[in-house]
């Protein structure tokens, strides 16, 4: 029945399919941490390089903070977002990159 709240699957809800997915994917992340290394190390151009950079220092750092401005480019009001992780836990130190 079109409309009815009930029926379909709940939001947030994952299928086995997908849940199976994600696990497998997981299984590639340290060889995957691996080749974005390598790219950064190697790669082709500095644009590339400095992709993959970010792309580790994000995943393992988190995003950077964010400052937004409210209020044009001279006395706006700042806020400061700030993004971190409490009790990482350390590089495993069997990853030998």
């Amino acid at each position: 029945m079109a409309g009815n709240k009930n029926s379909g699957r709940r939001a947030g809800y994952n299928s086995k399919k997908n849940i199976l997915a994600a696990s497998l994917a997981r299984e590639y992340t340290e060889e995957c941490i691996k080749v974005l290394v390598d790219v950064m190390r190697n790669g082709d151009s500095h644009a590339v390089q400095i992709a993959a950079a970010v792309i580790l220092l994000n995943r393992g750092w988190g995003k950077p903070t964010q400052d937004v401005n409210f209020g044009g480019q001279e006395g706006g009001k700042q806020l400061t977002i700030i993004h971190e992780f409490i009790n990482a836990k350390a590089p495993q130190e069997s990853l030998k990159i």
